[in-house]
């Protein structure tokens, strides 16, 4: 990867994300894509039964803003090295979404838009989940609560 290219790529994240990448203190994993089609994908996100408010960005926070240390994350104290704690996470198709977070649940809905090149890079794993680590200023406006798979 051209370091010129890579500094200039880096300047589009969220000041942390951008140091630590900058500085070396975290790397992408080698499957990571910054160039794809756009991939069609579910979240879980916290809404209360008659919250129909329009997906947003406090829906599509990562366990670095929410401040919570992600299942199976390395650290050490209070410094977080694993490049996923900087990513969201979603599925590529609901039944691993449903599996993973035993849906229907309380107070949570199931957002469905597409993971673009313009709003970040992506990893996909083979099971189907894929982590997108998000430019600054991305547009959730592609995304839509489906209450038809809430239930």
């Amino acid at each position: 990867m051209d370091n010129e290219w890579f500094t200039k790529y880096c300047s589009n994240f969220p000041t942390t994300l951008q140091t630590k990448l900058l500085n070396e203190e975290i790397h992408f994993p080698d499957e990571t894509k910054y160039d794809y089609e756009p991939i069609l994908a579910y979240r879980g996100i916290k809404r209360e039964k008659d919250d129909d408010t329009p997906v947003n960005y406090n829906d599509m926070l990562s366990y670095y803003e929410q401040g919570k240390v992600p299942r199976g994350v390395l650290h050490t104290g209070n410094s977080i090295n694993d490049p996923l704690y900087y990513a969201i996470s979603l599925f590529d198709n609901f039944d691993m979404l449903k599996q993973c977070f035993k849906f229907p649940r309380k107070n949570q809905k199931v957002a469905v838009g597409y993971v673009y090149k313009e709003g970040g890079p992506q990893c996909r794993s083979r099971d189907g989940h894929i982590s997108w680590w998000l430019f600054e200023n991305v547009s959730f406006d592609g995304f839509e609560i489906r209450s038809d798979i809430n239930e």
